[in-house]
């Protein structure tokens, strides 16, 4: 017996095996087409999210773990005034404004921290022949490695100079207006006080001694003109002190403090409502007339408000210096409102005292808020920056 023939595979095998393998060599090249197909369409998806990426109408900034700049479109390098080629490499602090530096590390802190979409403003640096900074919004958020970590931030940078120049219009105006406004309080209040109010008392002197002479005059007449007498006294003081409410005549001549604390001490007598003032840090603060005014309205307006709606036997003030604001809170024990439900129905309601309050804190480059729930009192926090926006 032939020994290779104890080992000959059966031919039908052999067929079944060159068979498989034509099946599978038709599945890899099927896979290779496919496979093909596939880089040819992530190619297309690569050039078509480069050229969306670069030829963006928002600029896009991609910063590695040590803030330096990896990748930018050619809007974010227009944005910061170089070649895209010339700012790979480059801290993006470099071209910031030395005072939001600090501000632009801590947004990153945070975006890589959180994982986030996290925002901020900042400044880019002025160049000598340019009058005003340009303005950047940053909407920006971690990237995570293989790993999951978090190591780089992709970045949109938006322009939006043209719109702090309008904020900052619309800031003069209103404070024009402001200006003009306690002008004309200025006027009416010493036209009140230096001629109507003695107008005025000139009648009721006339009208005391009218009849002191006429001994033939009856009681009754005597009474009647007592009262009317009395009547006169009651008007005048009415009109000094609205011309003492349209304007302090000591405003800009006392201190911040001793004006406050004369408003509360003659609005808790003319009220009856009991109103406590605190001020800590504030005594020898040299505030312009501008703020001098908007801080004394604001707190005029908010005790005016605690009269009409709150309800309240108590109302507590505090002005406190806190580098870098100074801090109004005007606290009481109210009936309280429901804030919300109330702020979206003060312009329909012709109801402008918050508003006022919230307008002259805005112009002060301030924030306003106001805690209320029903039946658990309103606090009022004012927070002013003293050195930049105020005293500058």
């Amino acid at each position: 017996m032939n020994p290779s023939a104890a080992h000959a595979v059966p031919l039908d095998d052999v067929r079944e095996l060159v068979q498989e393998l034509r099946v599978y060599q038709v599945e890899l090249e099927m896979q290779g087409e496919e496979l093909s197909k596939t880089c040819e369409e992530l190619d297309q998806s690569r050039s078509t999210f480069e050229d969306l990426y670069d030829f963006a109408p928002v600029g896009y900034i991609t910063l590695d773990k040590r803030h330096l700049i990896s990748r930018i479109n050619f809007l974010a390098a227009r944005i910061l005034g170089r070649a895209r080629g010339e700012l790979l490499g480059q801290p993006l602090s470099l071209f910031l404004a030395p005072e939001d530096v600090g501000l632009f590390y801590r947004h990153c802190r945070q975006c890589l921290a959180t994982g986030k979409q996290e925002s901020c403003e900042l400044k880019l640096k002025r160049e000598r022949s340019e009058r005003n900074p340009c303005h950047l919004q940053l909407e920006s958020r971690a990237i995570a490695n293989s790993g999951g970590k978090y190591n780089r931030i992709r970045s949109a940078l938006i322009d939006v100079t043209r719109r702090k120049l309008d904020e900052e219009r619309i800031r003069n105006l209103g404070k024009e207006l402001l200006v003009s406004q306690e002008k004309e309080r200025q006027m009416i209040a010493r036209e009140l006080h230096d001629r109507i109010a003695q107008d005025l008392s000139a009648v009721k002197m006339g009208c005391d001694s009218f009849l002191q002479d006429q001994s033939e005059i009856s009681q009754e007449l005597r009474d009647r003109a007592s009262k009317l007498s009395g009547t006169l006294k009651a008007v005048i003081a009415a009109v000094r002190d609205l011309s003492y409410e349209l304007r302090p005549p000591d405003l800009y001549h006392s201190s911040i403090v001793e004006i406050i604390d004369r408003l509360c001490r003659l609005f808790s007598n003319d009220t009856g409502i009991e109103t406590d003032f605190v001020s800590t840090g504030m005594e020898t603060f040299g505030l312009d007339n501008f703020a001098m005014t908007n801080i004394y309205r604001v707190v005029q307006e908010g005790l005016i408000n605690v009269q009409k709606h709150a309800e309240a036997s108590h109302i507590h003030v505090t002005l406190s210096y806190s580098y870098p604001h100074i801090i109004i809170r005007i606290t009481d024990n109210g009936k309280g409102f429901d804030v919300e439900k109330r702020l979206s129905v003060l312009t329909a309601e012709k109801r402008m005292g918050l508003r006022s309050m919230e307008e002259r804190s805005r112009l002060l480059g301030g924030t306003f808020t106001v805690k209320s729930h029903p039946m658990r009192g309103t606090e009022v926090h004012i927070r002013l920056p003293y050195k930049e926006k105020i005293h500058g």
